[in-house]
């Protein structure tokens, strides 16, 4: 019986370490999983591009700063709401846009939202599905930024060319309006000096 019973001890108390061992590895895990969802969040609310993701209910699942800043909501008050409580319909489902799979992305699109204080601004966005490790889909993730100010430098650039087209065009008809009226002003001279000499 001596020999069952320091067996069994032996056996449990491997059995202890192994238990230890493994919370051990668990606990470095948990710590591992902890830490990268730190980083993920770190690295999402810093990027200055706004980012949204909405489940298959299109309920707001995550707003970062930039999309704040953007959109002029706050991101407390709009977590776990749908998305027409920031989006009307018709951007919405621009937006939102069906026919694509997971893992693909419709890139580069422009649409023209409204912001909190009802501004229209227009923003550049990319929107992809995302999903569970099965594939099925879970939701949106919209990317965007704000290409207000960008579209206005591009309106004014156009403006400055179509004012210096105008003045080219000036220019142009002054050089032969000049033309002929130095003809005419050197033919008047001519006269005028013929007419007091005789």
């Amino acid at each position: 019986m001596d020999f069952d019973v320091s067996t069994s001890k032996r056996a449990g108390e491997k059995l202890k370490n192994k238990k230890v061992k493994e919370n051990g590895v668990a606990a470095r895990q948990s710590d591992g999983l902890r830490d990268l969802m730190e980083f993920t969040t770190s690295v999402v609310e810093i990027v200055q591009d706004g980012l949204i993701a909405v489940d298959e209910e299109r309920r707001i699942l995550f707003f970062n700063k930039a999309a704040q800043k953007i959109l002029e909501y706050d991101q407390d008050r709009v977590i776990g709401e749908h998305i027409s409580k920031i989006f009307k319909e018709e951007e919405m489902e621009a937006i939102l846009a069906t026919g694509y799979r997971a893992g693909e992305a419709r890139i580069a699109r422009e649409t023209e939202v409204s912001r909190s204080d009802g501004e229209k601004i227009s923003i550049g966005y990319s929107t992809t599905v995302f999903t569970d490790e099965e594939g099925t889909s879970r939701g949106h993730i919209i990317t965007f930024r704000d290409l207000t100010e960008i579209n206005r430098m591009q309106e004014e650039i156009l403006r400055m060319d179509r004012l210096a087209s105008l003045g080219e065009i000036s220019s142009g008809i002054a050089h032969e309006i000049r033309n002929p009226l130095a003809a005419i002003k050197t033919t008047a001279q001519a006269m005028d000096c013929l007419l007091y000499t005789s």
